[in-house]
């Protein structure tokens, strides 16, 4: 047998059955065996025509692979399906079902008459293959055998992130797109409506610190075990991820991290986040942290640093991070009036006598003022007991010693001294725990004065 191309990894051996007895088939070629590798040139069939196999396909059936340069891939009913590559941005071939290494000349499907621009990924989901194109996304359905269909699901929102698509069980597909994250939700079968909401509208402001044109290195990852849904992006002209946006699905509210150099993430069987960089002391690069996977955990540290100390790396904890909560810029309704912000009340849930900062801002300036800070205690009462720090005894049954309170509101009142303004804006800040229940801010209007332009 003669050997292959560059590139043959194995060779399939056909043959006819024999044509000198009874029952033969005009000289069909039926499968007898497979050498794995490019090599030999020797081949010894001892197959008697009872135990051929199936027929060999024809010239159009299977073909050299027709993707090379593909670089988009993904499962959907029994079929592998391959994007074009560069040179063809606009096609999508499919295997042969239950064969992924055998394409026929004829499977594949153009879009290129369909606005939307070159395919960005493509994402199985439950019923429906996802087609993510530059600028719309595309649902296939269908199988081999009834033949496949594509439709456009909405035109305008382009995916080309698609490591940043992540599976959220009961709510939907969630991913970034170049002016926000989206949520594909609903179902495709059976008469139900599909559905995509813009999720970002509380955090535009950093999403538009997106670098849109390095967005194809965005990563995302859902943990059922925290979850949470996390994406990091380049940010700020940066050429790789340096910012995360975290979605927290208990609350449906958005945290930030600053300063996350993720290069990859996903989870393990458990939930657990492990992510991965390349900068840093291991990547042969200078920096104070190491390069290869790490964990997010709930330590309270800002991860580790590592010092070259008389030739060995030490390593020590990071401080705590420091949480960050701003409030909008409130105008109480009457922006043309001047307000004098005397009080801002924070309520709280009582978690130990940890400690708050905060700082305001008026009239929408960057730098603004600092009270002094305060601790999660109740301004006119003893202090609460704190777990780990009280002392229990067998008096405790008898209640002539500490008893633990059912959780409590406290009140926490910082003083505003900062003049005039016609909107308010306050910053708090902790490396500790802290649940912010809610808050208000006691201001007064002196008399009727109101804002004047200032004269040419």
């Amino acid at each position: 047998i003669s050997r292959g191309p560059e590139g043959t990894v194995a060779r399939r051996v056909y043959r006819t059955r024999n044509e000198a007895g009874a029952g033969n088939d005009n000289g069909l070629f039926y499968y007898v065996g497979q050498v794995d590798n490019n090599s030999e040139e020797i081949f010894l069939d001892t197959c008697p025509d009872t135990r051929l196999g199936s027929i060999a396909p024809t010239d159009s059936a299977s073909v050299v692979f027709p993707s090379p340069n593909a670089r988009h891939t993904s499962l959907f009913n029994n079929c592998l399906f391959v994007d074009g590559g560069t040179d063809q941005a606009t096609r999508l071939y499919y295997s042969n079902p239950g064969n992924p290494d055998t394409f026929s000349a004829l499977d594949f499907i153009d879009l290129s008459g369909r606005a939307g621009g070159a395919i960005t990924g493509l994402y199985a989901h439950y019923g429906v293959l996802l087609v993510l194109r530059e600028r719309c996304i595309d649902v296939l359905t269908g199988d081999y055998v009834n033949g496949f269909s594509v439709n456009t699901l909405t035109q305008g929102i382009g995916a080309r992130a698609p490591k940043t698509l992540a599976t959220v069980p009961d709510v939907g597909v969630f991913f970034l797109a170049e002016d926000g994250i989206y949520l594909i939700k609903g179902g495709f079968q059976g008469g139900a409506v599909v559905d995509i909401a813009k999720m970002s509208q509380k955090i535009l402001g950093t999403m538009d610190r997106l670098n849109k044109d390095l967005m194809a290195r965005a990563v995302g990852v859902y943990s059922h075990k925290w979850r949470e849904y996390h994406v990091y992006f380049p940010a700020n002209g940066e050429d790789r991820p340096t910012l995360g946006v975290v979605l927290h699905l208990e609350t449906m509210a958005w945290s930030i991290r600053k300063n996350y150099k993720v290069g990859c993430i996903a989870t393990n069987l458990d939930g657990e986040l492990i992510w991965g960089h390349h900068t840093g002391v291991g990547g042969g690069a200078s920096g104070t942290a190491e390069a290869g996977l790490f964990v997010i955990s709930g330590a309270r540290q800002c991860g580790y640093t590592v010092t070259l100390i008389d030739g060995e790396y030490v390593v020590a904890d990071a401080p705590p991070c420091t949480a960050v909560w701003r409030s909008p810029f409130h105008d109480f309704g009457e922006p043309e009036r001047k307000k004098f912000v005397k009080y801002v009340y924070l309520y709280t849930a009582a978690t130990g006598s940890n400690s708050v900062s905060l700082s305001y801002y008026k009239d929408y300036k960057f730098s603004g003022l600092s009270t002094p800070s305060m601790k999660l205690q109740p301004a006119d009462h003893p202090d609460l007991p704190v777990y780990d720090t009280a002392l229990l005894s067998g008096a405790v049954l008898t209640g002539t010693d500490i008893q633990w309170q059912r959780p409590y509101i406290c009140e926490l009142r910082f003083p505003i001294a900062d003049g005039a303004c016609s909107e308010f804006q306050f910053e708090i800040s902790t490396t500790t725990d802290m649940l912010l229940v809610g808050y208000s801010v006691e201001y007064q209007i002196t008399g009727t004065q109101t804002i004047s332009a200032k004269r040419a």
